[in-house]
């Protein structure tokens, strides 16, 4: 635009430059021109071929856009400035004459044409002033809509657009309500009840005395709501606001169908990654496990800091405010019940910390493997039905390896003993880590029923196969082999060997 902008006074410049030194200033001065005016004027010229240039050069993309709207604005003020002439005609008709008017009519026109046409520039300058609230809401829908192109999941509109949308209309709280006939899930901001909210979802009907609520996709696959509880000053949503609403929800759409079809495509390249059926077909997609194992890792991680963050924290202030209830409690027995449920919420976050512990383990801080294993190991025999051994030989070996290799061990060992659990039905599992030569070998065996291989092919929900393809996967990454040694009833036996032991 800057270039623009000095091109066209650069033509004005050469245009005019000639008539003022040679026709205008030696008139006024001596009443004669310097050179002929038929001569000189041809420089005037120089205007329509400036923006003959610029257009060819396509730098004046929008002059026919500007010219239009000059036109207009010369058409609608052409009315108005008319009938003010005439008014100045019928009253004003022994002081004036048909040049004046002439005139007058020029000059208003030009006058309105320039308020009207300014108009645009300075309603965006004072809207803030005059329309404080719509110029608010399109603040708000800018910040809401920036926020909307980065979302990849659902969890990240919590604390982001729920909150905007919680500050903007002033309510208490607001939910987004995600079904599709057999499950629900809701994500919440504020002073909201989520399970009266899930239950109004899940029954279908949307009236409620003390919520709003505005439906945001309806599709086969899936339907979405958008939730809100009461407004702070008890009032209903103005029409200005719900106009912003339906706009908000417009984008909303489109950013949860977005997200929608992130998590089924995850889910369908996460069966896809589990029927590779051998190494060779398998190295080809190096590419496609690697970003399978990012999503994965990075999906943990977000899960562990919403429990670092938010739950295990308010799990430990409710602690707190029970603790100092129980001193002034009226009775022995309300006292009782009160040590109860701290016990409960002792228990319930010491779960957490578990948790927290398997989706973000400590040697992603640093700590060595065989440490972390150790450390999980032994919080998972408190909770198993079966005798659970763990070892390690050449420890300070096996802890060079680098960062990947020990994050996807780590991950393979959860899930052996995931599916030890779930479906073994064992008295003793082992599980051994061992460092030889260039190598580390993973070795775990178990006593329980076992099942017939040629059954690793099925896809049933909820199988220990889902987990033994998960374990297969990552040792194709990472360039390993899997032995497998089970038959119904005999146990199972796993040999991992990896390569790769320093970094």
């Amino acid at each position: 635009m800057s270039v623009v902008i000095k091109t066209i006074w650069a033509g004005l410049f050469i245009s005019f430059t000639p008539m003022i030194l040679f026709i205008f200033i030696p008139r006024l001065l001596y009443g004669v021109e310097l050179i002929n005016s038929i001569y000189i004027s041809w420089c005037v010229l120089i205007i329509p071929l400036t923006f003959t240039y610029l257009l060819i050069t396509k730098r004046l993309f929008d002059i026919d856009f500007i010219l239009r709207r000059i036109l207009m604005t010369v058409t609608i003020a052409f009315i108005p400035s008319l009938i003010i002439v005439a008014l100045i005609g019928i009253f004003f008709a022994d002081q004036t004459n048909i040049s004046d008017l002439l005139l007058s009519f020029i000059g208003i026109l030009i006058l309105i044409t320039f308020v009207l046409y300014s108009l645009e520039r300075f309603g965006k300058m004072l809207e803030s002033v005059i329309f404080p609230r719509k110029y608010y809401f399109n603040k708000s829908l800018r910040k809401i809509s920036q926020h909307l192109v980065s979302l990849s999941n659902v969890q990240e509109m919590k604390g982001i657009i729920l909150l905007d949308l919680i500050n903007t209309l002033e309510v208490f709280g607001a939910a987004i309500v995600f079904t599709n006939g057999e499950w629900v899930e809701e994500i919440c901001e504020g002073d909201i009840d989520a399970e009266k909210v899930k239950k109004m979802v899940i029954s279908g009907s949307c009236d409620h005395s003390d919520y709003t609520c505005f439906p945001v996709n309806r599709h086969e696959e899936y339907s979405s709501y958008l939730i809100f509880t009461r407004k702070k000053n008890d009032t209903l949503f103005s029409a200005e606001e719900k106009q912003w609403l339906h706009l908000i929800i417009s984008y909303l759409a489109v950013s949860l169908e977005n997200v929608f079809l992130i998590r089924k495509l995850t889910m369908k390249l996460e069966q896809l990654a589990a029927r590779f059926p051998n190494e060779e077909v398998a190295n080809e997609f190096v590419w496609f496990r690697k970003l399978m194992f990012e999503l994965q890792e990075k999906e943990r991680l977000r899960i562990a800091a919403d429990l670092h963050n938010s739950t295990m924290p308010e799990m430990a202030r409710l602690k707190g405010e029970l603790e100092i209830m129980q001193q002034y409690a009226v009775s022995e027995e309300a006292a009782c019940d009160m040590r109860s449920v701290i016990l409960k919420i002792d228990d319930i976050h010491s779960q957490l910390s578990q948790s927290f512990s398997q989706l973000h383990p400590q040697l992603t801080d640093g700590a060595g493997l065989v440490q972390t294993l150790q450390q999980y190991i032994d919080k998972e025999r408190a909770s198993a039905a079966f005798e659970l051994a763990y070892s390690a030989e050449q420890p300070a070996i096996i802890d060079k390896c680098c960062l990947e290799t020990k994050k996807h061990i780590f991950r393979m060992v959860q899930e052996m003993i995931g599916n030890a659990k779930e479906h073994s039905r064992a008295s003793k599992v082992g599980i051994q880590l061992i460092a030889i030569d260039q190598y580390i070998v993973l070795l775990y065996e178990d006593d329980g029923v076992g099942f017939e291989q040629k059954r690793m092919l099925e896809e049933e929900a909820g199988s220990p196969f889902k987990g033994m393809k998960q374990i297969r996967t990552r040792v194709l990454h990472l360039n390993g082999d899997m032995k497998l040694e089970t038959s119904a009833g005999a146990g199972v036996k796993i040999r991992i060997t990896l390569p790769g032991a320093a970094t």
